[in-house]
């Protein structure tokens, strides 16, 4: 818990020295900082959620649809209807900045981290293991003497001590973010780590007709349109032909009418991506009064 109000109590006790000739306190910049540290703490704890959202996302296979700069950060829009806001980081003011939690992977495992006064270490359990980020989210505040905390316990400084909470900015646990390649966005964090999320692939499929006649023999090229498939299943009627290429499909009818060869039926491709199956359905018939003119003369041909 955030202990608010003993530190604003704690600061106005220690500041004696902002007052005015007339013996009043003149307190406007200490509420200005009080203000600043706790938006900052406000800040610090929405990252961490962000941040495990993010590993969540990218562990359970969350394919993201757009990448939105909203001028202060970005906002991931997922598949799913979900979102995470990313904040840009500001660099420290001169002093001691806030402290920055992020993420490590160790054996396949994402453990949180904590970056403090140029020093990145594992957080750390109650029995002194590196804390998973599918456990416990660990909670940034300030403590009755204004000095930074994580989970309760004081954050030490490169000097033996513990450091003071100011209101200077730190920086984001983010330390790029690229949407550019067509299949991930690639994350950077500031301790080096990346994370890739796949980006969401619409599957289409489709052909340029719903129908065909052909005369006995006869063939005729389809095309179609397609985008995000992996790979296709062809269903015909018995004694038809069918060969799909990346823009075509050619369509053949059977050579003669006989009793294994249908007259009618429907030629279905089943394609399948990363997020959808979608099925292409083609109604085709063989007529013996057809030569030549069933398909258009510049689709035909025999095979």
């Amino acid at each position: 818990m955030m202990k608010r109000l003993t530190i604003i109590i704690t600061c106005i006790l220690l500041a004696g020295g902002l007052c005015s000739c007339n013996g009043k306190y003149d307190d406007s910049a200490l509420w200005e900082e009080i203000d600043k540290i706790n938006s900052r703490i406000d800040k610090m704890n929405d990252d961490i959620g962000a941040l495990q959202m993010l590993v969540d996302a990218m562990q359970t296979g969350k394919q993201v649809v757009d990448v939105v700069d909203t001028g202060t950060g970005y906002k991931i829009i997922f598949s799913d209807g979900s979102n995470i806001i990313l904040n840009h980081g500001r660099d420290g003011e001169q002093g001691a900045a806030a402290p920055v939690v992020g993420v490590k992977e160790k054996d396949g495992v994402y453990y949180w981290t904590l970056t403090a006064d140029g020093k990145t270490d594992f957080i750390k359990d109650t029995s002194g293991n590196p804390l998973p980020v599918t456990g416990k989210t660990p909670a940034i505040a300030v403590d009755s003497e204004n000095y930074w905390t994580i989970d309760g316990e004081r954050i030490p400084d490169s000097n033996g001590g513990f450091i003071k909470a100011t209101g200077k900015d730190g920086d984001s646990f983010i330390e790029d973010i690229d949407s550019t390649a067509d299949n991930e966005v690639t994350i950077t964090l500031t301790s080096g780590e990346i994370i890739r999320l796949t980006k969401f692939k619409e599957v289409a499929f489709s052909f340029d007709r719903t129908s065909v006649v052909l005369g006995y023999g006869q063939s005729a090229r389809i095309t179609v349109t397609q985008s995000g498939v992996k790979y296709t299943s062809i269903s015909k009627p018995d004694g038809w032909k069918a060969k799909l290429t990346d823009d075509r499909l050619l369509v053949t009818a059977p050579a003669r009418p006989n009793d294994y060869a249908e007259q009618s039926g429907t030629i279905s491709v089943v394609a399948v991506g990363e997020t959808a199956t979608v099925v292409a359905s083609l109604e085709v018939s063989a007529d013996p009064n057809v030569s030549g003119g069933g398909a258009g003369d510049s689709d035909l041909h025999n095979w």
